[in-house]
């Protein structure tokens, strides 16, 4: 059995994991609103598992300032009128 501290760590990493999955998810669609929460949820949970000097923290955090940026931006929506 894991200690507490590592368990509360394991789940803010799969918090983040799963915030940025869904991010990505919004952003292909091209959902902006979604995936700036999205972006600030896996960021809050990074800054919990990792710290806010960790290199995965801070590519969280570029996220939450412009998604519309994201190379993946509405991408599910330009390859569905493709068609």
């Amino acid at each position: 059995m894991l200690p507490q501290s590592n368990e509360k760590t394991a789940d803010h990493i799969l918090d983040t994991l799963a915030h940025y999955d869904a991010f990505q998810i919004a952003i292909a669609h091209g959902d902006n609103v979604r995936a700036r929460v999205f972006a600030e949820r896996a960021y809050s949970a990074s800054v919990v598992a990792e710290g806010d000097d960790s290199p995965g923290t801070t590519k969280s955090k570029l996220f939450t300032e412009g998604s519309t940026e994201y190379l993946s931006y509405g991408g599910f929506r330009e390859s569905r009128s493709l068609r």
